[in-house]
């Protein structure tokens, strides 16, 4: 990512042209919307908000290079490279939690990013607030829990390494 002479305009930069079956994929990021980029072997991927709102995803050369989806985010989409892998994404859509595209059925407070990390099996874990401001989590076996005396502020996001028991 880079900032274009002091303009606020904020870009993905990659060392792949970001073009894909639709034609140019938009590099812009939408204002306080953050990138987030996973790696797995020798490929990558990175996730964003582009300047509309829309999730788009770009990948490494070896791989279709860009695309953007008519998915429109609320707050910051998050990538994880499972062990076998596969790229797991994770994002908020208007107060639901999406798991690569597909609602889950879990309720997520507006403005926040839900946070993705994969463990060491080829599964995942997501943690969010959900829209009582309590700390919750989801992962791959769908287990749940609500971290009942965790509470966070209405605009801050969680975040999760990949350690898990």
């Amino acid at each position: 990512m880079r900032s274009n002479q002091g303009s606020g305009v904020h870009r993905i930069v990659t060392t792949v042209p970001l073009t894909g079956s639709g034609g140019l994929g938009d590099a812009h990021i939408k204002p306080r919307t953050s990138p987030s980029v996973a790696a797995s072997g020798a490929h990558w991927e990175i996730d964003w908000q582009d300047a509309n709102g829309h999730l788009v995803r770009a990948t490494d050369g070896d791989r279709p290079n860009s695309a953007e989806n008519a998915e429109t985010l609320v707050g910051s989409p998050r990538v994880a490279a499972l062990s076998t892998g596969v790229f797991i994404h994770v994002d908020a859509q208007f107060g639901d939690l999406f798991v690569n595209g597909a609602g889950v059925g879990q309720a997520v407070d507006q403005g926040n990013s839900p946070a993705i990390a994969a463990d060491g099996s080829g599964g995942w874990r997501i943690v969010f607030v959900g829209q009582d401001l309590h700390l919750h989590y989801l992962d791959s076996s769908n287990h749940t829990r609500t971290y009942s005396t965790v509470f966070a502020a209405g605009d801050a996001s969680p975040s999760i390494v990949g350690m898990f028991d």
